[in-house]
C-alpha cells in the first residue's frame, strides 16, 4: 500500500514476534522501495 503502512506492520508487536523466530532460523534482508509494486 504505501510506506507508512510497511513501517507499522514492521513495527507491530505481532511481526516483532514473528521475526525472532525468523532471524534465529534465517539470514535475510528487507527492503522497502516506495513507488514499487
Amino acid at each position: 500500500k504505501d510506506l507508512a503502512t510497511a513501517r507499522a506492520c514492521w513495527n507491530s508487536p505481532v511481526y516483532q514476534a514473528a521475526r525472532e523466530h525468523r532471524l534465529a532460523a534465517s539470514k535475510g534482508s528487507v527492503l522497502i522501495v516506495e513507488g514499487a509494486e
